[in-house]
């Protein structure tokens, strides 16, 4: 299984194209599927000069576009394993 941490490049390019509301499927799974990838940690990175508000609308964005897909399977708990989707992990 190959598992791929983004460290947020996902969840940044999803909140900067928040115009297209499937830019989660359009822009990345394609790709990450060609490669072979089984799970993906979307991250939302924060450097501290961003405000609680930004913060949460990140997190927000990327949830939502999660929500919104049929491709990948929310990875939440140990079961989520057996699933024969691709797994996403959204970590803050």
């Amino acid at each position: 299984m190959k598992v791929f941490d983004l460290h947020a490049d996902i969840g940044f390019d999803v909140f900067n194209h928040q115009k297209d509301p499937n830019a989660l499927e359009n822009r990345h799974t394609s790709k990450l599927l060609q490669g072979d990838i089984r799970a993906v940690a979307m991250a939302c990175f924060f450097d501290g000069s961003q405000s609680w508000q930004d913060m949460k609308a990140m997190i927000t964005t990327l949830e939502n576009a999660l929500n919104r897909q049929q491709t990948w399977h929310r990875l939440l708990s140990k079961s989520d394993f057996d699933s024969n989707q691709p797994l996403a992990l959204l970590s803050v």
